[in-house]
């Protein structure tokens, strides 16, 4: 096919791949929740313990069986997420509450819609289709990769075969690393390339298919560049890395992309500072509580402020009155001293002296005795008002006294409970306004206040339940390490830090996403893990004119496509999907086929061909023991493949659990009773590094059901979900025995193979297989039988 026609069945498979999710529901994160507790509180909230981490809390979605109803995040509140006890808690809206009433952990499931994934390849393929090619240019250090500097020490020093792959990576445009697990792929034929390409002052990409993969590969390189004394701050993570990555190696996170690992570390924070806090938390309500009876006081004593307020303007107005009363007295005396002197010269004057010797009378003496009497009570008057007038300043000024205490006393509480609930006034403001006049107001907004965080605690009370087995010392820890985690994150651009780095890396659909309008600047890609990558992908990093690695095993487990081979096979508007179906390994033969016989050789599972891309091997193991490995390269490998494990034999050990289900019922309760024992063995020998694997989701429900601690830890999963990792003890519940199918290693359409290899190769010192031993002992050619057959019966 020509580049055109790569780009169109690229954009065609993409929607049709979209439509056939949406019209299926599928290419959603179902997670099941494993514990649902109701917490008291005036409001609904309930409290979800989830089966696997959430990939995206903004883009949820509640799925209620009792009902058939489904809830976004407007109807349904994502009010916390813990990541570390992965708990989420939701506060459905009150028209929805009735509907969440007594319900159980299987009445609801947790949903996230990953859907846009499609959709953003779909976007890159029409801005940048046209541009893929095969790369034609060799790497720049051709001439040098035979002068690589390897790290001093005999355990440092590459294979011959590692020497080849990494001749094969800078001699040739296109190459292919393959490796079974634990061969050296990774701690040294990609760590060594990178490191020659550092001490060069060049600039690689390594890209992988998973955020778990691309952690992986980056932990060995890493594990070699600290080695050979290279700085981290030369490595870029891009995208948003697990805690734990971040935790180890913050110094190579980006900010941008570890932003949301920045709020949910900020999550983290709060929750374990109310954990710390929570005692003096709810003390600091009950104070609070108490504390608002000092607005009773403050009222009181406001009250009591005006009543005396009222007495002085009352003592002002009757002081007033007696001034005006004794104004009127004066000036009554003064008339009358004028009516007396009046009558005094009258009686003085020549006329009346005459008048008198004529006659005896007395006018004006008598007028005067009168007179004379009105002067003295007058007086007297004067002299009661001006002694009332003096008691009423007096006790006025009492008064004013008494007020300014008053007043004094009510400025003092005011200031008082503004200082009481300054924290308030950073959701309310006018509470720092608190005065005489608005006090019943802002006591009903503190009320108000108070009863939320009150709330607030009730909710932070499931905390106490997770973290009280653990000493408070611990936690405090924590907190400091996440304090100083967060610090170390939130230190450098990204986009500056993108100019002086030499080692990019990122997942396939993190590069997609952020690569859309531009380029890598880089001078060779690399991808690991591309037997797990799909090759619609792997083909939006040949638009770059470099030379390209893959590195893999494509004997582990294909990409994982939601529509069968045969609706592809059977369905027109299906023929594209083998683009999403396919490894990336196959990638070459679609520049050199037309699409009907690359479809066929998806659809007939053609072997591995190589035509454009030159392929080298590694042959042997150092993660898992020859006698694994030996029966690995009779099934899966070429009889060459041996095991240079210097701890020695792999213990290969297996349980009869008696098959008692029927057939395709894809469970098996005897084969969790035996694993659950097994756990226990395993605990009491202190060996944690264990997980748990089965091929089917139902029997994952039942071993989540018996062992709640493992399932917390997240220590059973499904095979594809260990891709990638790797653990000291693999338990694998085989479940099948007539019905089987994805255990079963003779069938290519079921990829039972790869399915069974990739779980029994990640075991490192110990696999235990627990199956119906009658039945998987006589089947004759399968890679299960073989294992059993080598391996050694632990009694019930």
């Amino acid at each position: 096919m020509n580049t055109e026609e790569i780009r169109e069945i690229a954009i065609d498979s993409s929607s049709a791949y979209y439509n056939y999710l949406d019209q299926n529901e599928k290419g959603i994160q179902e997670v099941e929740v494993f514990e649902l507790e109701y917490l008291e509180s005036r409001d609904l909230f309930i409290k979800l313990r989830l089966s696997a981490k959430l990939f995206d809390t903004e883009a949820l979605f509640f799925k209620n069986y009792r009902n058939n109803k489904k809830y976004d995040t407007g109807q349904v509140k994502v009010v916390e997420y813990d990541g570390d006890k992965n708990i989420l808690l939701i506060k459905p809206s009150i028209e929805l509450m009735d509907e969440f009433q007594n319900l159980k952990h299987s009445d609801i499931k947790v949903i996230s819609d990953l859907k846009f994934l499609i959709q953003r390849v779909k976007t890159w393929f029409e801005l940048n289709g046209a541009d893929i090619a095969l790369p034609l240019k060799t790497s720049s250090l051709k001439e040098t990769f035979d002068s690589i500097r390897f790290i001093p020490g005999k355990e440092f020093q590459p294979s011959l075969n590692q020497k080849q792959s990494l001749e094969n990576i800078f001699i040739n445009p296109f190459s292919y690393v393959w490796g079974a697990p634990g061969t050296g792929k990774t701690q040294f034929v990609l760590s060594y390339a990178v490191l020659h390409y550092i001490s060069n002052n060049k600039k690689v990409a390594i890209l992988a298919p998973t955020n778990n993969s691309i952690e992986q590969v980056l932990r060995g390189v890493i594990k070699m560049t600290d080695k050979a004394g290279s700085d981290r701050t030369k490595i870029l993570r891009l995208g948003t890395p697990s805690k734990k990555f971040a935790e180890e190696f913050p110094d190579v996170c980006e900010e941008k992309g570890v932003q949301k690992n920045l709020q949910e570390i900020d999550k983290q924070i709060s929750i374990l500072e109310r954990v710390i806090s929570y005692d003096n938390a709810i003390e600091e309500i009950k104070i609070k509580e108490k504390n608002l009876r000092i607005f009773d006081t403050l009222l009181y004593a406001y009250q009591k402020k005006l009543k005396i307020k009222d007495e002085v303007d009352n003592k002002i107005n009757l002081k007033k009155r007696k001034e005006i009363d004794i104004k009127f007295k004066n000036e009554e005396i003064k008339k009358i001293l004028n009516d007396k002197n009046i009558i005094e010269r009258k009686k003085n004057s020549i006329l009346y002296t005459v008048s008198k010797f004529f006659s005896s009378s007395s006018k004006y003496e008598d007028q005067l005795e009168v007179v004379q009497s009105k002067i003295i009570n007058a007086y007297k008057d004067l002299d009661f008002y001006n002694y009332e007038y003096e008691s009423l300043d007096r006790e006025l000024n009492a008064e004013q006294v008494s007020f300014e205490k008053a007043n004094s006393n009510v400025l003092n509480i005011l200031s008082n409970l503004k200082g009481l609930f300054i924290e308030y006034t950073n959701y309310e403001p006018q509470i720092a306004d608190l005065s005489e006049k608005n006090l019943e107001e802002v006591k009903s907004v503190i009320k108000s206040l108070l009863r939320k965080e009150k709330e607030e605690r009730e909710i932070d009370s499931h905390l106490i339940q997770e973290y009280k087995q653990i000493p408070i010392q611990q936690i405090q820890y924590e907190l400091t390490k996440y304090i100083n985690l967060r610090n170390k994150l939130a230190a450098a651009s990204t986009e500056e830090r993108l100019k002086s780095v030499q080692v990019i890396a990122c997942t396939l659909d993190g590069y997609i996403g952020r690569y859309t309008e531009s380029k890598l600047n880089v001078d060779h890609i690399f991808l690991d893990e591309a037997g797990y990558a799909n090759i619609i992908k792997t083909l939006t990093i040949f638009n770059h004119r470099v030379p390209v690695t893959l590195l893999g095993d494509h004997m582990q487990l294909p990409p994982v496509c939601e529509i069968n081979d045969s609706d592809i096979k059977g369905e027109a508007k299906y023929k594209n999907m083998f683009l999403w179906a396919q490894s990336a390994i196959h990638l070459d033969h679609i520049f050199v086929r037309d699409r009907d016989t690359c479809l066929n050789q998806y659809l007939n599972n053609i072997p591995f061909n190589p035509i454009d891309i030159k392929k080298t091997s590694l042959n042997a193991t150092y993660r898992f023991g020859n006698n694994l490995a030996l029966i690995l390269g009779q099934h899966v490998y070429n009889r060459q493949f041996t095991s240079l494990n210097p701890i020695g034999e792999t213990q290969i050990l297996y349980i009869d659990a008696k098959k008692i289900e029927g057939l395709k019922s894809r469970i098996s309760s005897n084969e969790v009773q035996a694993i659950g024992k097994i756990v226990e063995n395993l605990k009491r020998l202190n060996q944690e590094d264990f997980v748990i694997l089965t091929p089917y989701k139902k029997q994952i429900k039942l071993l989540n059901t018996q062992l709640p601690k493992e399932r917390n830890d997240l220590k059973i999963l499904t095979v594809h979900g260990s891709q990638g990792r790797e653990w000291d003890t693999v338990i694998l519940s085989v479940v099948d025995t007539s019905d089987k199918w994805f255990v079963d290693s003779t069938i290519l359409a079921s990829k039972g193979l790869n399915l069974v290899n990739t779980a029994v190769s990640r075991a490192k010192k110990q696999l235990i297989i627990v199956c119906d031993k009658s039945y998987w002992i006589n089947q004759n050619g399968q890679l299960l039988t073989d294992l059993i057959r080598n391996g050694k019966e632990i009694k019930n």
